[in-house]
């Protein structure tokens, strides 16, 4: 029971926003280890952290003959900033020290901005060598820091896809060429994007890609640089009988907290009509992060063999495997858009009832007739209690309301339906399909042992605190107050749904009001590992389970049995 929330230690602050894992170009390069990474120019005190964990050594360059490092020893040069690319242009002696220290396998990493690239992928190739290095050139974003998205310089369908769906970090405009923009119309330069029939490019992106971001891996006369997706993931994929060796392909960093995964976007171009992504793979950016991964791959395994979803509503895993320590996960790509551009945020909307239908179904057939088994629910939620209390001590009051709440799922022993459980249902992580159906994503959280009705809580939760939010309601416990604790349309919807998902999994009614209180608690939980110490008080979960608790009897409607 609770298998995964019960493996994690929720020790705060060890996944805080902006304490964020740097140097994504890494996982452009055909195999991210590396034995010996040099530096020309001093890295971000995060890209050195990413080095250092993927390196046996990192060296610093500092100029001409100060490197005393022997010959052909480093398989991987850092090139940092502008000024450090202009020091290999002008200093024939130190373009002579990094040749030395140079593998004939070694790989190169740059970046530039706008189309002049001053290294040119062949000023770190020996004069007198045979053959030419190899270069790939990555159009960037943002425009600083640490890159968020990289897309092949050469897939302007790429590009086009990353531009419909959000998917590109916003690069602010360059003030002094929006008179180029108003002056450009229709086709630019007379030339269509390739791969998009019909369809102009979009000026204001053209005038970005030229003036923005790139960045350049290059490759010394022996490495092993192609236009393909990076070896190592058509190495995992290929254990599956999946051949990406003909698929473009573009990668998603986005994200303010290192547990968020790196995204491969993979398209295969013998199906260009498809016009997006065939698969996506998923990769962590840390090894501690991997058994997050493992157990999505686990959870869309699971589904899968309980025939829960389909193709148009949940991915499927397709390949999986590891890559220095980090998980990869390849899944299907599923069509549709975020469910917050369909939904109408009312209470009669046929997209909240689809997804009320969606964790119904994955309630009674995750449950099968599988109940606790004796003392397994007091154990567990009473062991999650003591943790909770540990970390956020309410005051007596509070912490004796929490308590009898568990006692009372304690003491309802084996009947207790246990379910397959999501984990995170946020409305964020849903889609509306072309169908008119709900689509769910990231199973990373999933239980297969779960607990009934959290998933319905939460998600009724998130949508009505954006239903209050669109409304002008901005803080999330006024909004929680507005459409849950005082008399509404949707917590009368709310409340039916409650009671058709008890009736459909053989959740007893009185186990309502302790299964609503303790589904706080363990988003709390969660939570924690988000938060300073000193910022557990203001938990946006703590803060609900308090104010739950101290709304109780205006709440009855929806946790009374």
């Amino acid at each position: 029971m609770l298998e995964t929330t019960l493996a994690s230690s929720f020790v705060p602050g060890v996944n805080l926003k902006g304490d964020v894992a740097g140097a994504n170009w890494m996982f452009l390069r055909p195999s991210i280890p590396a034995d010996h990474i040099a530096c020309l120019g001093v890295p971000s005190a995060s890209t050195l952290a990413t080095l250092r964990r993927f390196s046996g050594q990192v060296t610093m360059i500092a100029g001409a003959g100060s490197s005393a490092l022997p010959d052909g020893c480093v398989d991987m040069l850092l090139v940092v900033g502008h000024l450090s690319q202009w020091r290999l242009l002008w200093d024939t002696g130190l373009r002579s020290e990094i040749r030395r220290v140079l593998r004939p396998d070694a790989l190169v990493y740059s970046e530039h901005f706008g189309i002049l690239d001053r290294l040119n992928g062949a000023l770190l190739v020996a004069p007198d060598a045979a053959t030419a290095s190899a270069t790939q050139r990555f159009y960037l974003t943002p425009r600083g820091g640490e890159l968020h998205t990289a897309i092949p310089d050469a897939d302007p369908a790429m590009a086009a896809y990353f531009a419909q769906h959000s998917l590109y970090s916003e690069t602010p405009t360059v003030a002094r060429f929006k008179r180029v923009l108003k002056l450009v119309r229709g086709r630019v330069l007379g030339q269509k994007a390739a791969g998009s029939a019909g369809q102009t490019k979009d000026p204001k992106r053209v005038v970005d890609h030229l003036l923005g971001r790139h960045g350049v891996v290059m490759g010394n006369t022996g490495a092993r640089l192609s236009a393909n997706p990076p070896e190592y993931l058509q190495t995992i994929a290929a254990a599956s009988g999946i051949d990406l060796s003909r698929f473009r392909w573009a990668l998603s960093a986005k994200g303010e907290y290192s547990s968020r995964k790196l995204l491969f976007f993979l398209t295969d171009v013998s199906r260009p009509s498809v016009g997006r992504p065939t698969y996506i793979a998923k990769m962590v950016r840390d090894a501690a992060f991997s058994p997050r991964l493992e157990n999505e791959h686990r959870a869309l395994a699971r589904l899968e063999a309980l025939k829960i979803g389909d193709l148009g509503t949940v991915p499927r895993s397709v390949f999986y495997g590891h890559h220095a320590g980090l998980a990869i996960v390849g899944e299907t790509i599923v069509d549709g858009v975020p469910l917050l551009d369909r939904t109408d945020l009312a209470a009669g909307c046929r997209y909240l009832r689809s997804a009320i239908d969606w964790f119904t179904t994955l309630g009674v057939a995750g449950a099968a007739g599988r109940n606790a088994a004796p003392g397994e629910t007091a154990a567990t939620v009473g062991g999650l209690f003591a943790r909770f209390q540990e970390i956020y001590q309410l005051p007596p009051e509070e912490e004796r309301f929490l308590r009898r709440q568990v006692e009372v799922l304690g003491e309802a022993g084996a009947s207790l339906p246990l379910v397959m459980q999501h984990g995170d249902p946020g409305i964020w992580n849903m889609l509306a399909t072309p169908e008119g159906r709900v689509a769910i994503l990231d199973w990373e959280s999933a239980e297969e042992a779960g607990v009934p009705l959290w998933d319905l809580f939460y998600f009724l939760r998130t949508y009505a605190v954006a239903a209050a939010r669109a409304g002008g309601t901005r803080d999330s416990l006024a909004a929680f107050t507005e459409r849950f604790v005082r008399p509404s349309l949707l917590g009368r919807a709310s409340s039916e749904a409650v009671r058709s998902y008890c009736a459909a999994v053989g959740v007893p009614r009185p186990l309502i009001e302790p299964l609503f209180y303790t589904c706080w608690m363990h988003r709390a939980l969660k939570e924690a590992t988000r938060l300073t110490p000193a910022r557990l008080a203001q938990g946006r979960y703590v803060s609900l389970l308090r104010l739950t608790i101290a709304q109780s009897h205006a709440l009855q409607y929806l946790t009374a049995g």
